[in-house]
């Protein structure tokens, strides 16, 4: 049975600014094209490329209080499911669908440490979920959150250790030749 449901976005006005096209000249594109058929005979796709998405589940019944940017604009845009809960079963199946409708094959999900709202909605409500079918999940280690602003990195191990026994083993989570990934935001600061 499919459950895919095609979206639908409004139609922008003819009032709003357009893309200007970009021309490629002949020579240019030739040069492009030869480059790139090099590189495939030297390092030939073995897989198809998973694409990925950054996944927030942090959003509850008061989703933020209804302080996001695109609820301000003229005319407010409002989120296609309404101010959703992401631990609705419901929500994950919609969202779970629109990335299969699209070729998603992971969601990068924010992640604030063990028992945040993230870690809860990720473990009770996201891995498992029925509907997430073949979408991997990696987490997106938030290190603004867990490292009181990247003065006291005492966190790290604790952290990284509660990812292994809560995550890294999970059949949902994505593994790439069999070893769990993690994405860290602002590696710099580490």
């Amino acid at each position: 049975m499919n459950h895919l449901r095609p979206l639908s976005f409004p139609r922008l006005p003819s009032s709003f600014p357009r893309r200007r096209e970009s021309r490629i000249d002949a020579g240019t594109l030739a040069v492009f094209l030869t480059l790139l058929g090099v590189a495939l005979v030297h390092h030939p796709l073995s897989a198809a490329p998973t694409v990925g998405v950054f996944y927030y589940p942090w959003y509850a019944s008061d989703f933020h209080g209804r302080q996001y940017l695109r609820e301000h604009l003229v005319p407010p845009q409002l989120p296609v499911l309404g101010e959703y809960n992401d631990r609705d079963s419901e929500t994950i199946r919609q969202h779970a669908d629109w990335c299969r409708y699209a070729g998603i094959d992971l969601w990068i999900a924010s992640w604030w440490g063990p028992g945040s709202r993230e870690d809860v909605t990720l473990r009770d409500h996201i891995l498992g979920h029925p509907d997430l079918g073949d979408i991997k999940i990696a987490l997106l280690y938030e290190t603004t959150g867990r490292t009181s602003n990247f003065t006291n990195y005492s966190n790290l191990q604790s952290d990284i250790e509660y990812m292994a026994d809560h995550y890294f083993n999970q059949p949902e989570y994505f593994k790439i030749d069999g070893r769990p990934v993690l994405y860290v935001y602002l590696t710099r600061v580490l």
